[in-house]
């Protein structure tokens, strides 16, 4: 493991510049809410073995009695695996964008497909986003803006319908707050 601080910059900025040293031909992201679950690298492996651009796979959940203490008392929420395979990344990304389905009402495998927090990007997908874009995260909303350019630039997808990592739901995410509480939504896109 090598550590490289990037100073006292935003989450954005911090993935952009971490995103600078990773040398692997395939790059993921775990951020300080998720843990990885246990023969997550082997199943990984095997994903990866097919060179596909994106793999793709589901969390399973941590919801803690209270916020004051994530790692105390709570819920665990285990997903059941789906099946594995093969997905079109534009036909997925257009059918996103017609959003029949709302995100609170999004199962595990929808949520969590194509984004680099719940997979894993081929580097060489990374290098034709950032030569085409300026970089693989940008402001609001970094985890979609992100799987919004690699799955218009993939030309390959696998999804591994079982999770790899456990999320514990927070009180800071953005994105659950936003969820749950529209004066919070407006206040984070103000800023």
């Amino acid at each position: 493991i090598n550590y490289f601080r990037a100073g006292p910059v935003g989450m954005v900025e911090n993935w952009n510049h971490a995103l600078r040293y990773a040398t692997g031909e395939y790059v993921l992201y775990l951020t300080d809410k998720m843990f990885l679950l246990p023969d997550a690298l082997a199943h990984i492996e095997r994903a990866v073995a097919e060179r596909p651009d994106v793999v793709s796979w589901i969390s399973d959940g941590y919801d803690p009695a209270s916020y004051s203490d994530y790692f105390g008392d709570g819920t665990y929420t285990a997903i059941a695996p789906g099946t594995d395979g093969p997905f079109s990344p534009l036909d997925d990304l257009s059918r996103r964008g017609r959003a029949y389905t709302a995100r609170g009402e999004q199962s595990s495998t929808d949520y969590c497909r194509g984004k680099i927090v719940f997979g894993a990007y081929r580097r060489d997908l990374i290098d034709r986003i950032v030569a085409r874009y300026g970089a693989l995260f940008h402001n609001i909303n970094p985890d979609y803006t992100s799987m919004i350019l690699a799955m218009t630039e993939a030309r390959s997808a696998v999804e591994m319908a079982r999770a790899c990592v456990v999320s514990v739901n927070t009180d800071l995410s953005n994105g659950r707050r936003s969820d749950t509480d529209d004066a919070a939504a407006f206040a984070f896109l103000e800023t």
